[in-house]
């Protein structure tokens, strides 16, 4: 049987939430012996080179026996969004979807993040391919509410799926790790996390000093390539100082290790800071997203370590550290097992492929 999955891993994309999505659907599914294929939908090299045991064949969809859409929050558009990118947002995941439609080819939506949607030509694509899904999970409520005012569907809210992987175990120990552990001489780490944002990056960038006196070693990363990384950084040291670690994001099993060893992180992104609150760190999150972002945090329970970066001084941003530092996360369990929920039903949709044949 043939599978192809779908989801935020084309047109270049090296970005690391999306792989821990990318990665942990794809082997869920090749644990199944009698799959003989899964593919992604034209995937980055990226994920090519790093999804684990995979094999970069292609299949057509006269071959597969189901579409899956994995987690990600594409059915999302920012505030007034251009007619180009809601073009671009729809010609990048729905069209597949619709051909699926057509062809009668079955379909699963899993851990979907939606809403807000203002674009009627994304609208309409995502109600077509929702009203013909098999089954559909999303990852918090707004979600759950956006696609039942657009769509008659099951629906199910199961919160970020992320939380259902076994992620500690998938960490490696590179050589830059083992640079960061000399470097470090076993004191405390921050990372600090501004990747694409100028905001980000001037705001982090005052905070240092203050992180610094509490004895903290500061190490800059990004969780996806950027081309101008180099030259954010340079930025960001002006404001600083040069005993700065400058970790050079590539293999996201690497970052998963980095994550690992600090103690707290600062980011204005949503799933360096999910990752992080997994493995029980402390996390400050003034997001840039702040719609999709909001909703994480309100589903662990932890509103308090997050802000719109829109709305944050750097006062307010050390009062974040200083309660972050004071109350590392740990996320309940009843919340953990929920989210494996959407794995169940992954699993449910998969076998009754296996019906069909």
């Amino acid at each position: 049987m043939e599978i192809v999955l779908h989801g935020a891993i084309n047109f270049g994309s090296s970005n690391f939430g999306d792989f821990i999505y990318a990665n942990g659907i794809y082997n869920t599914i090749i644990s199944k012996t009698w799959i003989s294929t899964a593919v992604f939908y034209n995937p980055s090299s990226y994920f090519i080179k790093y999804i684990e045991n995979y094999s970069a064949k292609k299949i057509s969809l006269k071959e597969t026996m189901g579409l899956i859409y994995i987690p990600g929050g594409y059915f999302i558009q920012e505030k007034n969004p251009s007619l180009k990118s809601s073009l671009f947002r729809f010609f990048r995941y729905i069209p597949i979807g619709l051909k699926c439609n057509i062809m009668k080819i079955p379909i699963c939506i899993i851990g979907i993040g939606a809403g807000p949607i203002n674009s009627k030509i994304l609208k309409y694509g995502i109600k077509k391919i929702c009203e013909k899904a098999s089954c559909i999970t999303v990852r918090d409520k707004k979600s759950l509410n956006t696609l039942q005012n657009m769509c008659k569907c099951n629906l199910y809210n199961y919160g970020d799926m992320i939380l259902s992987f076994e992620l500690k175990s998938k960490r490696k120990v590179t050589e830059q790790i083992k640079l960061v552990q000399q470097w470090a001489d076993q004191k405390k780490i921050v990372i600090i996390h501004y990747n694409h944002s100028i905001v980000a990056l001037k705001l982090f960038s005052k905070i240092v000093k203050r992180i610094k006196e509490k004895g903290f070693k500061c190490i800059v990363s990004s969780d996806s390539i950027l081309a101008n990384e180099n030259e954010l950084f340079k930025i960001f040291t002006k404001n600083t100082d040069n005993d700065i670690y400058h970790f050079k994001y590539d293999d996201p099993f690497e970052f998963l290790e980095l994550i690992n060893m600090a103690d707290l992180i600062i980011t204005c992104k949503l799933h360096a800071g999910v990752v992080a609150s997994l493995f029980g760190k402390s996390v400050v999150c003034t997001a840039i997203n702040s719609e999709k972002t909001r909703r994480y945090y309100e589903q662990i329970e932890r509103l308090d370590c997050y802000r719109n970066i829109e709305n944050v001084t750097l006062d307010s941003l050390y009062s974040l550290v200083e309660n972050a530092l004071n109350k590392p996360i740990t996320i309940p369990i009843k919340i953990i097992e929920e989210s494996k929920k959407h794995q169940n039903i992954l699993c449910k949709f998969i076998n009754g492929l296996q019906n069909e044949e």
